[in-house]
C-alpha cells in the first residue's frame, strides 16, 4: 500500500492519520508519509500527524481505534481478504 488516501486526508485538514497495511507493506507507507512531512514543511504549510501501524485483518487482537471516521482504498485485492471484511 502506498497511503494516497490516508496522505491526502492529512494535507485536506485531518488532525491525525493511521495508515495501516498488511507488514510487507508498513516500510514502504512510512517513506510516502516522511516524504509528504518533508515536502509540506518544505512548502511551508501543515499537515496533519501521521502514523504507521501493521494491520492484520485476520488477527482480531490487532483492532485499533476509535476513530471518528474510516477511509479505505484497495482493500479487497486478494480475493481471501473479503471474508475479513464482511
Amino acid at each position: 500500500g502506498c497511503g494516497v488516501v490516508g496522505l491526502a486526508a492529512a494535507v485536506l485538514g485531518a488532525r491525525e492519520v493511521l495508515l495501516t497495511d498488511q507488514a510487507y507493506c508498513v516500510e514502504n507507507l512510512k517513506g510516502n508519509a516522511d516524504r509528504l512531512q518533508n515536502k509540506v514543511a518544505e512548502l511551508g504549510r501543515v499537515c496533519g500527524k501521521v502514523e504507521v501501524s501493521e494491520l492484520d485483518w485476520a488477527r482480531p487482537d490487532a483492532a485499533v481505534g476509535p476513530f471518528d471516521l474510516v477511509l479505505g482504498s484497495d482493500v479487497v485485492w486478494l480475493p481471501e481478504l473479503v471474508p475479513l471484511l464482511v
